[in-house]
């Protein structure tokens, strides 16, 4: 609360006053810091005996797995940001602009699957050593849960892709962005999909595998934006990011195909995503509905089927028993 309403406060201060991006840079910076601070005011609080220092008297045991999730992390960076960086070099600030409009949009709904993995993994890592039968059954839950959540969020973002780049932006000069926001969607069905599978991964001290994962996408990565960027500017850059997503998602799935066999062949999966895209046909067919209305229609549609068909009376009772709390996850398996 206090790194994001900070930034918010400081940041309209400086949009106010004209500042320039290395004043927004450095406010990020302070944020954090001031954020870190506070943390370890509440750490001390918490443990009181807790003191923090540098100690390598267990490196040479350790150091394999920090090597592999330090990689994993600078290549994960690098995937995420080569499409901008090659667009700036090849291309210009326009380009740029256009592009990172709608990659902003599509960074507000991934916060989902990050709540999911930051509050899961400890548990799920436990649960793969202590029992497995329950690390493939909450894995299995929320997998389902971000499938169902997806479905409706990417009909939405492609079949109204019009309308909400001229009601967020307002102007003309963003049509470029609209072909390039339906892209997106379906990048964001495939990494709400693949985050179970490499979050199972994780936990189930195979983290190698997603480094060498993506260390592969993030070089075809480069070699086929650099390309397309090149031809077909930032509509080259978004079908690269969808293609690269799509190779990442399948070495996640074949390295854990027994679940993803498991859990997504069957009648329910294929029903779910035939009843989406008939309603996104339906919605495209008739382009005129208003986007205020479609939303609420849509994501109510999706609920009542949901909890009439998707899920199991056992998921209903582990989503909302003791166990599990969603957003404030307990779990006492």
């Amino acid at each position: 609360m206090v790194i994001n309403v900070g930034l918010l406060a400081i940041t309209l201060v400086l949009v106010l006053f004209k500042s320039s991006v290395t004043s927004l840079a450095i406010a990020f910076v302070v944020t954090r810091l001031l954020g870190f601070i506070i943390s370890l005011k509440y750490s001390y609080q918490v443990l009181k005996n807790i003191s923090f220092r540098f100690f390598y008297g267990d490196l040479s045991k350790i150091k394999g797995k920090i090597f592999v999730y330090g990689f994993h992390l600078v290549f994960s960076y690098l995937f995420f940001q080569l499409d901008t960086i090659l667009l700036a070099l090849l291309k210009g600030n326009y380009e740029v602009g256009i592009y990172q409009a709608v990659f902003k949009l599509i960074l507000v709904p991934l916060v989902i699957p990050d709540i999911f993995i930051n509050t899961l993994m400890p548990v799920l890592a436990r649960m793969n050593v202590q029992n497995p039968e329950h690390w493939k059954k909450i894995g299995e839950l929320m997998n389902k849960l971000l499938f169902i959540i997806v479905l409706p969020t990417s009909i939405i973002l492609f079949s109204f892709s019009e309308q909400i780049i001229n009601f967020i932006y307002g102007s003309n000069k963003y049509v470029e962005a609209i072909p390039i926001l339906r892209i997106f969607s379906v990048i964001l069905f495939v990494r709400f999909n693949l985050e179970t599978y490499a979050l199972m991964l994780t936990t189930s001290d195979r983290q190698k595998i997603r480094l060498y994962g993506v260390l592969v996408t993030t070089i075809i990565n480069f070699i086929l934006n650099y390309f397309m960027i090149k031809k077909y500017g930032i509509l080259g850059a978004a079908f690269v990011s969808l293609a690269t997503n799509t190779i990442l998602g399948l070495i996640y799935i074949y390295t854990t195909r027994p679940l993803f066999f498991k859990w997504m062949v069957n009648i329910k999966i294929i029903i779910a995503i035939l009843f989406a895209l008939c309603i996104g046909y339906a919605f495209m067919l008739w382009s005129t509905f208003s986007i205020l209305f479609a939303v609420p229609i849509i994501f109510s549609c999706y609920a009542l089927f949901a909890y009439f068909y998707f899920f199991s009376s056992e998921d209903i009772k582990l989503i909302l028993s003791e166990k599990i709390k969603l957003f404030s996850i307990k779990l006492n398996i």
